[in-house]
């Protein structure tokens, strides 16, 4: 009988993983092992992982900037990093220039990100998010939401709107709403265009 790791690479060579939920940089308060894209791809190799999905926490904590920094490790690191582009609901200048600069450079572009509890906005209720959905519906782009329970613009309510409107992006709820689980699996059984990412 083969070993499970022999089996996991049998398995691993027929169907790649890929890393949707991935954060550059420190973050205050978090022990992260792995804050640099150097060290990611090494724990990655280790895993058995082919590409990683990242924003940098630079990005979500502060309009401008951070989307430059995740840009640049997946230029740097073709075909293993791809960069989400974080959209600040309140600063539609800012989300404007980060466009045009991930648009020359398509090869590197994940889709993108919203954090609804670092910007609790609801996700229709803003401008710059439905200017920046509409784009990923048009691209039929990821866009990686990060999710939780408890009500508000991450909660199942709070995002669900949106992922009914705009069926030709791919929806992935980092955290599957967590701690409304069934609502989140309510969610995804109802949308063929939503994705569970179980990372808590």
């Amino acid at each position: 009988m083969n070993s499970l790791f022999e089996r996991y690479n049998e398995i691993h060579s027929k169907l790649p993983i890929y890393d949707m939920h991935m954060h550059l940089g420190p973050l205050s308060g978090i022990e992260l092992p792995w804050t640099s894209a150097k060290d990611m791809i090494s724990a990655m190799d280790k895993a058995g992982v082919k590409a990683g999905f990242l924003s940098s926490h630079h990005a979500i904590a502060l309009s401008k900037g951070g989307n430059s920094i995740s840009l640049k490790a997946a230029l740097e690191n073709p075909g293993r990093i791809f960069a989400y582009l974080v959209v600040n609901p309140y600063d539609e200048e800012a989300f404007d220039k980060d466009v045009l600069e991930f648009q020359k450079h398509p090869e590197a572009w994940a889709g993108f990100k919203f954090h609804g509890s670092s910007h609790p906005v609801n996700l229709l209720d803003s401008p710059v998010s439905r200017k920046a959905l509409a784009l990923a519906d048009k691209m039929q782009a990821i866009v990686l939401l990060h999710t939780w329970g408890g009500g508000g613009p991450a909660s199942p309510i709070g995002i669900e709107p949106a992922i009914a409107k705009y069926k030709s992006a791919f929806f992935i709820m980092g955290h599957s709403c967590h701690g409304e689980w069934e609502k989140a699996g309510g969610i995804l059984r109802k949308y063929k265009n939503a994705y569970a990412d179980v990372v808590a």
